[in-house]
């Protein structure tokens, strides 16, 4: 359950947190490991929210391998699985197509996640009703560092600006995997371009990418990278 990068594995988190405050289960995402140093709640509490999001994850190297073997055992191509499925006579397993299905529990009652266990892949879940239920609590668990958003206030607080809109341009994977929604850096630039015209010279614009950037050569477009925040 790795699919995209951080901003899409939030969001299916924080989704799939949603579903399970409502419906009483629990959640299990190993692929988030590499990112839970980034938010105050992996950090400092952990347990708040125990009754929701299981969260076996530690710094060993021992744990990690088991959380990647447990992944790759229980794939949906997995021969483990397929057996169990088999014998217990259960579909213990769910997989949306990448980009091409979506499931909404909440509309779709005879779409549901199995119980007690279910093995999810995909990225297109949605529950908006519960997302916006819980949508406080769910902000406190994915609050970034107050390290982090300190330094966000400074970095924006320097720029001349009195309007900062944020880009983020994405190449990557998407070039590969999702080139409908890939489009060149020039491109971006045409766009703010023209909504610079529109908004008037009150307007910058801080553009991020998990690629490289060219030089605009605008004042009025500052380039930034740094960490995934």
């Amino acid at each position: 359950m790795t699919y995209g990068q951080l901003c899409n594995q939030l969001f299916l988190f924080a989704q799939l947190l949603a579903y399970a405050a409502e419906t009483g289960q629990r959640v299990w995402f190993p692929g988030f490991r590499k990112n839970e140093g980034l938010f105050e709640y992996f950090v400092e509490d952990r347990k708040s929210w125990s009754k929701v999001v299981y969260l076996p994850f530690s710094t060993h190297r021992s744990q990690e391998i088991a959380d990647l073997s447990l992944r790759r055992l229980f794939h949906k191509d997995g021969k483990l699985l397929h057996l169990i499925e088999f014998v217990t006579q259960r579909k213990l397993h769910i997989a949306l197509d990448f980009l091409t299905e979506s499931m909404f529990p909440e509309i779709e009652k005879d779409r549901q996640l199995t119980s007690p266990i279910c093995l999810f892949e995909g990225w297109q879940f949605r529950v908006p009703l519960a997302f916006s239920k819980f949508a406080p609590q769910l902000r406190s668990i994915f609050r970034f560092r107050e390290a982090d958003i300190k330094h966000a206030k400074t970095f924006l607080e320097s720029q001349s600006k009195e309007i900062i809109i944020g880009v983020h341009i994405r190449q990557g994977d998407y070039a590969t995997y999702a080139p409908q929604w890939h489009f060149s850096p020039m491109q971006y630039h045409k766009w703010m371009t023209e909504l610079r015209q529109e908004m008037g010279s009150k307007v910058g614009f801080l553009v991020v990418s998990d690629g490289k950037l060219p030089d605009f050569n605008e004042n009025w477009i500052t380039t930034h990278q740094g960490n995934t925040i």
